[in-house]
């Protein structure tokens, strides 16, 4: 009973801190027992497409990142010099998922794949959001060789947040996190 007291009390303390309310709280518990539930944590973004790729990987202070992510300027055309503000989302399965089944559910939310500014916004705005878990962003899927594609990434390994290209995959494990924003 003692025990069930003191979770009761981080809960509170979290939910607190957090400032979300006891129905989403209740809402998130009940969908991650979905199996296959879609997880979803929302973000408002600024994008700043004035400033140049080293600019954004500056300001989001990682460790280390992927010399290969300089290597092209991945700037959407269209969007050089403005500020662009995003709603975002990141999609959880909690199970093996197929690329495919990924851009669907995010296509069926009105969500597509986040770009390479879109997850440095992230990873600006939320800098311990990846010591929590992985997060890709699959646009552009980039072919660094003949057969051998890649996409970027947050992680945190070694206790050092990372920017990096991580191998694009047909199946991705229950423990990636795919970032989204509303088209």
């Amino acid at each position: 009973m003692e025990k069930k007291k003191s979770e009761l009390r981080r809960l509170l303390r979290v939910i607190d801190r957090k400032n979300i309310s006891v129905t989403e709280v209740i809402d998130l518990i009940e969908n991650q027992k979905k199996e296959g539930a879609n997880f979803s944590e929302k973000f408002n973004l600024i994008i700043d497409y004035s400033r140049s790729l080293k600019e954004m990987i500056l300001a989001g202070s990682y460790d280390w990142s992927d010399s290969d992510v300089l290597k092209e300027n991945f700037i959407p055309k269209g969007l050089v010099g403005k500020k662009v503000d995003v709603d975002a989302k990141i999609f959880y399965f909690n199970k093996t998922v197929k690329n495919r089944d990924i851009f669907i559910a995010m296509e069926k939310e009105g969500y597509r794949p986040a770009n390479l500014f879109e997850l440095l916004a992230l990873g600006e705005a939320k800098p311990d959001l990846q010591k929590k878990f992985g997060i890709f962003a699959l646009h552009p899927i980039w072919s660094c060789v003949p057969d051998v594609s890649r996409v970027p990434a947050l992680r945190f390994a070694s206790g050092q947040r990372r920017l990096f290209l991580y191998w694009f995959t047909t199946n991705w494990s229950r423990h990636h996190r795919f970032l989204a924003v509303r088209e």
